[in-house]
């Protein structure tokens, strides 16, 4: 006699999706995500026009092999979306549609980067937006290592604190209880990592850097990789503007710039330099460099 009304137990194990997030990611790509997350709150926020939208941002990283942390002052998390969607394994359906262009899509990208350096970890915000409705104080966020290990578990708790430790509206993530192999990694000491992380922010975020936004990796500004073209002595770019389907499509075709120093002046103040590394294709989307002198 069959039994009515069952079910069988098609629940995620937790453990196994969290493995399984981060398993096909690098380190670095996990930073650039996050990266991704302070950039759209630049988009969301900035008030400063498309010409200066980047001008008076500033994103922090701090890294060793004790502990990661990433802070920024773009804008926050608004308390409904923190609560909502924020810390979800995935983009819900119903969660507000930005009416800008911003580079996260998935909604994995702070989950999958937290999990994927550490078991610890502690997130403040302060929004913005919640700030002009009223609330004056920090939202902060929890993740335990017991959090992971409890398969039944999946609400993650918050309150609201009065902290001094995030005096601007953003966001500020801190990471410890770090897995093995990130602190080999994060030991720059050993590894170089901070130098080659601000080698890929140079290249990826130039273009935002160069508009003015102001990044730094251990204390050490990042620098933006070179994407000027050759303008004068009878040179100029070959450009070409179109909206395909929506979508608004800037070319330019020319000779690299010569390089120069930071305060603007060619190198050595000698003869005009080139170098074949800034020649090829730069590909960029909202911004965000996706392929860079591509050969």
């Amino acid at each position: 006699m069959s039994e009515k009304n069952t079910v069988v137990d098609a629940s995620p194990v937790k453990s196994f999706f969290v493995q399984m997030l981060i398993r096909d990611i690098e380190l670095s790509d996990a930073i650039l995500d996050l990266l991704d997350n302070c950039i759209d709150g630049v988009v969301r926020t900035s008030k400063h026009g498309v010409a200066n939208r980047y001008k008076g941002y500033r994103i922090e990283i701090e890294l060793s092999k004790r502990s990661f942390m990433i802070r920024d002052n773009c804008g926050g998390i608004p308390l409904d979306i923190l609560k909502n969607y924020a810390f979800r394994m995935g983009r819900v359906a119903s969660m507000p549609k930005d009416n800008v262009a911003t580079v996260g899509t998935f909604g994995i990208g702070m989950k999958r980067a937290i999990f994927k350096m550490g078991e610890r970890c502690e997130v403040l915000t302060r929004s913005s937006r919640d700030f002009d409705k009223g609330s004056k104080k920090v939202c902060k966020v929890t993740i335990l290592p017991e959090w992971i290990k409890d398969e039944q578990k999946w609400d993650i708790p918050y309150e609201m604190v009065a902290s001094s430790e995030l005096k601007d509206f953003g966001t500020q993530i801190y990471v410890s209880d770090l897995n093995e192999s990130t602190k080999k990694v994060f030991d720059c000491e050993s590894s170089g990592f901070d130098e080659k992380m601000r080698q890929q922010i140079s290249v990826t975020y130039g273009f935002m850097i160069s508009k003015g936004l102001e990044i730094t990796v251990n204390g050490k500004e990042v620098v933006a990789a070179p994407l000027v073209l050759k303008c004068g002595d009878g040179v100029s770019p070959y450009v070409y503007k179109a909206t395909i389907e929506g979508v608004d499509v800037f070319l330019a075709i020319g000779l690299t710039a010569p390089l120069l120093e930071g305060d603007g002046t060619l190198e050595d103040s000698g003869p005009a330099k080139y170098s074949a590394q800034y020649a090829g294709w730069t590909v960029m989307c909202n911004d965000r460099v996706v392929l860079y002198a591509d050969k």
